[in-house]
């Protein structure tokens, strides 16, 4: 009795092991997916912005989503000052599966130069450059209309890029748009530093149906000629599922070493020494 509760808890650690792994493996297998996908495109994306923003909202989506950019930004500032110049611009992305379409916001920083001893560097060691957001109502978790939002790593050093999910917050009747826009950095000892501001002068200019451009172009999408839409990029990363399948299944053949050590090889040592007494006891009688 005692040795089959030692079976039955070897093999619960076992299973619980095997979730374990399989959870830990599948999220380095979609990881790896984005990095070579990107690096692998890396040539082609820095010459197109278009490209790389719907390569990369394919690629972080992974679920079979397609995406297109509607080719004029909303938004085209430019800020130059001391320490700092870059120019930003307010894209809209649409992601699409089946009949599902995601209306997206892209923040986008490029010619980026900063000339400043003092900045201080974000997790990804780049400079921790944000937007802040000021919305016409309150959104997220902490219901406010202000939201600041980091700048992630572009395909440069010079570029930075944030990706908004609009629709997951055009929660009601009256359509979300952005009050205000103010781009900040983080220097060592004073905190957060503005650098450019789009007061609500200029975003009032901005339509309201600009942040929704799933609802005029998803039915033309692929012969408006103010769209960019390239089928190419989701058919490239479909192509690195083969991932999961080399993972996945080099941890499965891992694991069934593993069990076969552990539960079905000891078993059949435990059978075979048990017969060969029996069979010497039989010689003996």
């Amino acid at each position: 009795m005692q040795f089959k509760h030692k079976i039955y808890l070897q093999f619960s650690v076992f299973i619980i092991f095997s979730m374990v792994m399989t959870y830990l493996t599948i999220t380095f297998s979609q990881a790896a997916k984005i990095v070579d996908y990107l690096e692998m495109n890396q040539e082609t994306l820095e010459e197109n912005p278009l490209a790389f923003f719907s390569a990369t909202a394919i690629a972080h989506r992974n679920d079979g989503s397609d995406a297109f950019v509607v080719e004029q930004p909303i938004l085209d500032q430019s800020h130059t000052s001391i320490n700092i110049q870059f120019r930003f611009r307010l894209f809209t992305l649409v992601s699409f599966k089946d009949n599902q379409f995601d209306d997206i916001l892209v923040f986008f920083l490029d010619d980026m130069i900063v000339e400043d001893d003092s900045v201080v560097l974000a997790d990804d060691g780049e400079v921790d450059i944000r937007s802040t957001i000021t919305f016409n109502q309150a959104i997220g978790e902490n219901e406010s209309n202000i939201q600041t939002i980091p700048f992630v790593s572009g395909f440069d050093e010079t570029t930075r890029i944030i990706f908004f999910e609009y629709t997951q917050f055009n929660r009601f009747s009256n359509p979300l748009v952005i009050d205000r826009i103010e781009i900040v950095y983080a220097i060592l000892d004073l905190g957060l530093i503005s650098t450019l501001v789009v007061d609500q002068n200029v975003m009032s200019l901005i339509d309201a149906s600009a942040y929704r451009p799933s609802r005029s172009y998803s039915d033309i999408f692929l012969t408006n000629e103010s769209i960019y839409y390239d089928g190419i990029w989701l058919t490239r990363f479909n192509a690195f599922n083969v991932y999961d399948l080399y993972y996945l299944g080099g941890l499965y053949l891992f694991l069934l070493l593993i069990g076969y050590v552990s539960f079905i090889y000891p078993r059949r040592k435990q059978k075979k020494s048990l017969n060969s007494n029996i069979e010497r006891t039989r010689k003996v009688l």
